[in-house]
């Protein structure tokens, strides 16, 4: 299964069919706009308020960084898919759905070694916009990214993440 596949897995906690179609709806479209490099994309399905957190950082990134590391990791990685491997639905609270994924993070860095990085991201939804993203992985399975990439100008060194930059 890809990010841009329709028919992951989507599951409650519980192992049962899910029912909060419009979070799934608005996680397909993240995954596939990620896929796709399509920062105007994910920018329409950020809530304002948006933050994100990543376990290699250790701290929360507003919107604006985010969509530069979306931009970044367009340019840095050919053929970025995400294999879903699960997607399961949580409530949070009354207004936000919680999607839990795992999924395996696949392309190949620009130097062309290969990407393999397994992943989990739990992703609030909160009146049909990306509310909150927290991704969980190894930071040695993306390491290929962390080099410093001479064939892109950007703003920042090249190393990934440049999400508070």
């Amino acid at each position: 299964m890809t990010g841009s596949d329709t028919n992951a897995a989507h599951h409650d906690a519980s192992g049962g069919p899910s029912t909060p179609p419009n979070a799934l709806a608005v996680v397909q479209q993240f995954f596939t706009a990620l896929e796709a490099g399509d920062v105007a994309a994910m920018d329409a399905l950020y809530a304002p308020e948006l933050r994100v957190w990543t376990n290699l950082t250790k701290a929360d990134a507003e919107r604006e960084p985010s969509l530069k590391l979306v931009a970044w990791l367009a340019r840095s990685v050919v053929d970025l898919r995400y294999e879903i491997v699960a997607r399961y639905a949580i409530e949070i609270d009354e207004h936000t759905t919680g999607i839990v994924q795992q999924h395996v993070l696949t392309g190949a860095a620009t130097d062309g070694t290969p990407l393999r990085a397994p992943a989990c991201l739990v992703i609030a939804v909160r009146d049909g916009l990306i509310a909150r993203i927290d991704e969980y992985l190894n930071g040695a399975d993306v390491e290929p990214l962390m080099r410093p990439v001479t064939r892109h100008h950007d703003d920042s060194d090249g190393r990934y993440p440049p999400v508070n930059g």
